[in-house]
């Protein structure tokens, strides 16, 4: 499963901080943890990935791809946490 979330994200996740970032500048936040995840995952970094995002809840002004996102996000913490 994590390697499906993480292909998922790495088709997503830059392209919504494109989109989104002026609004939502956490995002860019978000990739830089995301990418730092994937080559050495560590509770400080879902940590402050979990904070960041306020625990994965969307803002109340996207849509769906954002609210995906961040579902697939908490997935990924998820699968790294029971690993860690």
């Amino acid at each position: 499963m994590k390697e499906e979330v993480i292909f998922e994200l790495d088709n997503t996740l830059k392209a919504l901080a494109e989109r989104f970032g002026n609004d939502h500048p956490e995002l860019y936040e978000a990739v830089r943890i995301y990418e730092e995840l994937k080559v050495s995952p560590s509770r400080e970094l879902l940590k402050e990935l979990r904070r960041i995002t306020h625990n994965y809840l969307a803002p109340s002004d996207v849509d769906k791809d954002f609210i995906g996102v961040y579902r697939n996000l908490s997935i990924l913490d998820c699968e790294y946490s029971v690993e860690l």
